[in-house]
């Protein structure tokens, strides 16, 4: 047991598995499996140890997962985190914004929000477009 199984307790016959080694393996199967859909992702290599893993990351809060904080760059300690599933949509790429739409010559609002793209409208101007962006983001993040 090179992870040091029986050591740390979680993974046990008795007490099953728990959040936190249950995260552990996830990491390591998403990126071991996954290569072409993740790039070269990597993880810390003193990560290969359920324990150092353990140590830098503490256990997982209930109601959250593993969320890496800039998703360009791999699993290491300074870029994860433990996060509720709404606070990781909000660090999705694909987040909504402004742009401008020159077939009508007004700028478009949109916000990402449960897997979904939620149009907010066309402004005649930038500042307009982001107000609308910003209310959207309290209506919708705030009370995720």
């Amino acid at each position: 047991m090179s992870d040091g199984r029986r050591k740390h307790g979680h993974n046990s016959k008795i007490h099953g598995i728990s959040p936190t080694y249950r995260s552990w393996q996830s990491m390591r199967a998403r990126v071991m499996q996954h290569k072409g859909a993740y790039g070269e992702l990597s993880i810390h290599s003193q990560w290969d140890s359920f324990p150092a893993f353990l140590a830098d990351m503490g256990e997982r809060p209930e109601g959250t997962t593993i969320d890496r904080i800039d998703g360009r760059i791999g699993y290491e300690p300074s870029n994860c985190r433990w996060a509720t599933p709404a606070e990781q949509v909000r660090n999705r790429k694909h987040q909504g914004g402004v742009r401008w739409v020159g077939r009508v010559d007004k700028w478009a609002a949109w916000i990402g929000h449960e897997r979904r793209d939620i149009y907010l409208g066309y402004y005649k101007d930038w500042w307009d477009a982001m107000c609308a962006r910003k209310s959207a983001e309290n209506q919708y993040w705030r009370s995720a």
